[in-house]
């Protein structure tokens, strides 16, 4: 807006991106705050919306209404079969779910059988009821299905159900879907299926039965507090050909194979180390490496400790004079945070240092080199690789590897990592933070949890060509890139999968099934006349859209001084007939909001010019 001291018609130039780091008048020629607003060969519009994918069960009627996943999503995997077969599979801090033709799939591994005979007690008016299952060893929240039951008190405890408390080691109780009607005790034979116990929803400390090491403690207590503390559930993903191999940190490695169809479960993997913090197949002959591994010569597990199997055989982990199965401990830290696949080899993080794996072929396999200290990964899921360049989340700061570890420019830092007034991110919960590459957009995201939230409700992007960051409140547990499978990319949170740029608002209301609106903004920083000795007078705005669908709502806004109250005034609504907008705002600092917040609307943009001038003295 800077100019002669006369009225004149001044192109409104601001750069990509958002720069929220700055005053409002020191963010010269920038946005400096924004919502679900990206830029896209050089020009800035509104993001693209979602839509839910109704996903059924295999037995579910044609006309059930949609089946939720349970718990909360970590990870994500996308891959094809031999027969043409699209699978997408995802963990939450409880279940391992499979998605095929739009069918959901329980996969979760079964950790134990048994047989109860008469198993079940009722109590008249509850809905609780006591099931004993000697040395059950489930904990509270776990998943647990009967088959068989036949009636007592008038309730059938028949599919699946969650422990909603544990008695002792023989006893539990599960939530009926009614109130008995008398007090008994019965139910038949019964088979009972327990899934894999459910992982920390948080980063906390552990509790229940088995709590901490073997031996230590009372046999039989259940630890309601500990001083072991515990990481959220966040499962390790990737393909075995046409079949998956899972691991969840901490636990071992499990296998869905495809030949036994996509009702069957996951399976425990006999020979594999026990304790797994994070796992991947090595890009060579089918090595499956093993990060913060369990050591074969005794059984313990070593967070610093790298193993993998042998080559072609995820079932054979011990190293001998005649096989290619391996191992090394690393050095620098204390334990491993997680390892990416790139182009040459792979990346490992230890919460300390940064190592190197390569391929050297022959009965080593693996060669793995320091590339010494580094600041600590945030979470297992905040690093990708994008055509040979890893972008990376720390704890403090963002870097980028293409053979070279170098900081990655912030423009957004304080929105991400906060201020004294502005809260950031929640450190109780970072290790929730999922980053993925929308390639389409050119898009780094990484989703985090921000303030007191302990789910991710916070994006900060950054776009690799544009070279700018922006910001979007549409955030999910868990995003995958668009693939095959689903054709859109996709979202999972709050127990919903959801298909992302498709169409332009934020899905339908759960009520009435109408859309609903997705709202979206920019506000530029506060510019100036010269060094800000004039107060300037802003009469006019035009307006320049690429595209406008529906309408965007125009505020000007501005202050005297920097420490003076922001003034601001509406300048209207802009429609894709709209050529001029009046606007007589007065001010020494004037900066523009651009936003859309009702159903429909869509927009891509492109100069804004001002007529404005000078008045009174400097």
């Amino acid at each position: 807006m800077a100019g002669p001291r006369k009225q004149r018609t001044e192109p409104f130039d601001i750069l990509p991106g958002l720069f929220m780091n700055e005053t409002a008048r020191g963010a010269k020629r920038r946005w400096r705050d924004g919502d679900n607003t990206r830029w896209y060969d050089g020009l800035p519009e509104k993001m693209n919306g979602f839509q839910e994918l109704i996903v059924r069960a295999e037995d579910d009627e044609d006309t059930d209404p949609g089946r939720r996943y349970r718990g909360r999503a970590r990870s994500c995997l996308e891959w094809d079969s031999l027969d043409g077969q699209h699978w997408f599979a995802f963990g939450t801090h409880c279940k391992l779910y499979l998605v095929g033709n739009d069918l959901l799939y329980d996969i979760t591994p079964v950790r134990r059988t048994s047989t109860m005979v008469d198993g079940f007690a009722t109590q008249i008016d509850s809905d609780l009821v006591t099931v004993t299952d000697p040395m059950h060893d489930a904990n509270d929240g776990d998943h647990v299905r009967f088959f068989g039951a036949t009636e007592v008190g008038g309730v059938t405890i028949e599919g699946e159900y969650r422990v909603v408390s544990v008695i002792d080691l023989d006893n539990y109780t599960v939530r009926a879907a009614s109130l008995a009607i008398g007090t008994a005790v019965g139910g038949g034979t019964v088979r009972v299926e327990y899934d894999l116990p459910c992982g920390l929803e948080t980063d906390g400390t552990l509790a229940g039965y088995g709590t901490g090491p073997y031996g230590e403690g009372t046999y039989g207590t259940e630890r309601e507090n500990s001083t072991f503390g515990g990481f959220a559930r966040v499962w390790s993903l990737d393909n075995w050909g046409e079949d998956l191999l899972a691991s969840p940190n901490g636990e071992t490695l499990f296998v869905w194979e495809r030949r036994l169809g996509p009702s069957s479960r996951a399976k425990y993997v006999s020979g594999a180390p026990a304790n797994i913090e994070h796992m991947l197949v090595g890009p060579d002959d089918r090595h499956v490496i093993a990060f913060g591994a369990n050591l074969a010569s005794t059984g313990r597990q070593d967070k610093m400790f790298v193993r993998w199997c042998v080559g072609d055989d995820y079932q054979q982990w011990l190293a001998t004079g005649q096989n290619d199965a391996g191992s090394k401990r690393l050095d620098i830290g204390s334990r491993l945070i997680s390892a990416l696949k790139t182009r040459q080899g792979i990346l490992i993080w230890s919460d300390k240092g940064l190592y190197w794996l390569s391929v050297v072929g022959g009965q080593n396999v693996y060669a793995i080199e320091s590339m010494g200290e580094s600041l600590e990964l945030i979470s297992k899921r905040a690093a990708v690789d994008v055509r040979g360049t890893v972008y990376m989340m720390t704890t403090t700061e963002f870097f980028m590897w293409d053979g070279v570890l170098a900081p990655l420019p912030c423009d957004v830092r304080e929105y991400i990592f906060g201020t004294p007034d502005l809260p950031g991110i929640n450190r109780l919960a970072q290790s929730k933070v999922h980053c993925t590459h929308v390639q389409e957009f050119n898009e780094v995201r990484w989703e985090f949890p921000a303030g007191d939230s302990l789910e991710n409700n916070r994006v900060a992007i950054y776009n690799t060509v544009e070279r700018c960051w922006y910001v979007s409140s549409m955030a999910r547990e868990a995003y995958a890139d668009r693939g095959k499978a689903f054709g859109f990319p996709v979202g999972l949170s709050g127990g919903r999968i959801w298909l992302h740029e498709n169409g332009v608002n934020a899905g339908v209301d759960d009520v009435d099934q109408q859309p609903v609106a997705l709202p979206a903004f920019l506000e530029s920083y506060e510019s100036e006349y010269g060094a800000g000795e004039y107060t300037q007078l802003l009469n006019h705005l035009i307006p320049d859209f690429k595209r406008l669908t529906g309408s965007v709502q125009v505020t000007v806004f501005g202050r005297d001084y920097p420490g003076a109250s922001r003034r601001s005034i509406s300048a209207g609504e802009v429609t894709a007939s709209t050529e001029r907008i009046d606007s007589r705002f007065r001010g020494r600092q004037v900066g523009l909001r651009v936003e859309s917040s009702e159903v429909g609307d869509d927009w891509r943009m492109g100069q804004w010019r001002t007529i404005a001038g000078p008045i009174g003295a400097r």
